[in-house]
Formats: C-alpha cells, structure tokens, sequence
C-alpha cells in the first residue's frame, strides 16, 4: 500500500475523479465562502459569498458567471378568460396542466366584453388586453391567486383580433383590427411587472387580424391570420427586448387563421384554425423559435376546433374552448392536450366551467 502525502507535495491538481478503494470517487465540489480556494484549478466554482456571485476559474482567473432568467411565461397553472357562450361573459377559469380534470372557477373579468382578446404571462401576472368591438382596456390578474381581474391600463391604440407574446418582463399585443374595420400591422408592448399604458413597439411584415403568437424566452413568432387579400399563411418575428419591425420567419404550411399557439420554450406549435374552406381544421404545425424557417407538420389536436386558446407548462399544451362548428357561431367547452416535444395526436383534457369562444389564454406558476 502507498501513501499520497499531499503537504509533502503542496497543491495536487488531478484532472480525473481519484478512485477510493476502487470504486468511490473525490468529486471536485463548489467552493462556498468570502475569500478565494487556496489552490484551485481550471474548471472550478467558487460562490464568493462576500459579493454572492458565482465565479468559475478559467485559465488561473476567476471569472463571475451571469445567470439569465429565461422566464416563457409558462407554468403549471394554465387561465382561460372571457370569450362568447352564449352571449359575452366574464368568466375566468383555471386548470393544472399537468393534471387533466375540469376546470375551476378562478374569478371574473372587469366585465363580459373581453372576446376578441388576447393574454400573455410573465409566469406570475396574466394580462388581457383589447376586444370586444375593439377596446384598448388592460386588466391582470396574479395567477396564482384566484380572484376577479384588476384594471392595468390602456393599449396605445384601441384593438380586437389580434395576438399576445410575452417573456419574463415584456408582453406585446400584436396586430389585429382597430374599433372599426381596418387591419392592424401594430405591435403595443407593456412591462407586465408595472401597470400603466401600452406604447408603440414596431409593425409587422403585414398587417393581419386573427393571427396568433408564441414566445420562446427572448422571441415571438406570429403565424397566420386574415391579410387584405384573405387568409395568411405569413409568419413573422420581434426580438421582444429590442423594439422594432418584425422580420419574415417563413411560411405556414397553409393559410389559415383562427389558431391557436404554444411553446415548450424550443418548439412553437399552431393548433386548429381555419383554412380557406371556412371549416375547422385539427392541424397542428410546428416551428423552432430559434431558426426561421418554414413549418412543418407536426400532429393532430384531439376535435377540429377554431376560435380556442392555449396554455403550456413547457411539456404540455392544453387547448381551451372554440368552435367546430363551420360557421363559427357554436361554443364548445372542451380541454384537449398534446405533448410538445414528441408529436402525436392530441387526447381529451377535461371541460372549462361555460362553453365559449374568442377567449384568452395563458399559464403561469
């Protein structure tokens, strides 16, 4: 047997893990404290306590490492609010995605115009902005409390039928239509954390109505929607961070609008709407965020539906409320759920509390 004696030989730098008895191993471990490791190596972490940073030693210098919180407004909770039943109502309801069942009540909106809306999420507060005939009205709720809806604001101009994207502080409101029958190419922004008016952020390749957005931490893409010469297949993105123009993405697979969207943060999906046919399709197309390019078939949501909302914990996505009817006119209160990443048709979720179209939807923690 030999013995190491390590303050005969000073500091010893083993690159490889040291085998103990020949089976257990000396794990290199972060090193937590006010002053700098007495001998460290390349590769090491230290949480300087003094400063409470975490720094890593590259080439014999300690170098501090930013965290970025990479927040996609997804969470466990996933919001349904407003839309058309029978008539305009204010109700919103909330489900556990990861847990299929009905609804519940979570509270009301500040009244039964919100149809025609759009939400967005910073995983804590939901947002809901414009609709109805084409409101610039605001309002939030916490997501984690249940309760009625609060007044946020106003949009910087008034709008229905359009699109909502959000990170961890930014939402934006994009396109849609304004208080009479003109095409909306705007794009409002909001910091979700601070209530108060929208402002101007840029305008879209197009202006569209019934379009639909979804965000991937730091971008959010758009895909269809009604241009001037009809339905679209046009997709479309903003650095939500740097306000501006949109820039192309590429194409949907077909044009359509009426979607839905949601993302695991990676993968962007475009559920349902309607093609030129004027029924409901049970399509779903993906995108990567990251890599404009065009779409790609990806599955099938559970029941050909229009008109229907989305909210994701960044597994799964639930698709909430709508139509399958042809024309339009006929609420449905189905839940369906498909699994982003891997594909497959979608499978039956649950029922909101009312049947309804035009609604809202986000999640959050």
């Amino acid at each position: 047997m030999s013995t190491l004696k390590t303050d005969a030989l000073g500091s010893v730098d083993f690159p490889q893990d040291v085998l103990v008895d020949g089976t257990a191993r000396l794990k290199r471990v972060a090193t937590s404290s006010g002053t700098a490791p007495s001998y460290p190596a390349n590769g090491d972490v230290w949480h300087d306590t003094g400063k409470d940073a975490v720094k890593i030693l590259v080439a014999e210098n300690w170098y501090t490492v930013t965290a970025i919180k990479m927040n996609l407004g997804i969470g466990e909770r996933g919001v349904y609010a407003g839309g058309v039943g029978s008539s305009a109502t204010e109700i919103i309801d909330y489900i556990t995605i990861s847990t299929p069942s009905n609804a519940t009540d979570f509270g009301d909106t500040t009244d039964a115009n919100w149809y025609h809306t759009a939400g967005l999420s910073d995983g804590s507060r939901g947002v809901i902005g414009g609709g109805s005939t084409g409101r610039s009205q605001i309002t939030y709720i916490t997501i984690a409390t249940a309760g009625n809806a609060s007044s946020f604001g106003s949009l910087h101009s008034p709008t229905r039928q359009h699109a909502a994207a959000s990170n961890d502080v930014r939402g934006l409101f994009i396109g849609g239509m304004d208080t009479g029958s003109g095409l909306k190419n705007h794009i409002q922004y909001i910091t979700i954390a601070t209530t108060g008016d929208a402002a101007d952020f840029g305008d879209l390749t197009t202006s569209r109505r019934f379009l639909a957005a979804t965000a991937g931490g730091s971008r959010a893409v758009t895909g269809g929607g009604w241009d001037s010469g009809g339905r679209a297949n046009t997709m479309d993105y903003v650095e939500i961070a740097t306000t501006g123009n949109a820039t192309d993405f590429g194409d949907l697979t077909e044009v359509k609008g009426y979607m839905a969207a949601a993302s695991d943060g990676t993968l962007g999906l475009f559920a349902g709407g309607n093609p030129n046919s004027n029924s409901p399709i049970n399509t779903i197309e993906k995108i990567t965020l990251a890599t404009p390019a065009n779409a790609v078939d990806f599955a099938d949501i559970h029941t050909a539906t229009q008109y229907h909302a989305a909210a994701s914990n960044g597994t799964n996505a639930v698709w909430g409320g709508g139509t399958g009817s042809s024309g339009g006119s006929n609420s449905t209160n189905q839940l369906q759920t498909n699994v982003i990443a891997t594909g497959g048709n979608g499978t039956d979720f649950g029922n909101l509390t009312d049947a309804r179209r035009q609604l809202a939807g986000f999640s959050g923690n």
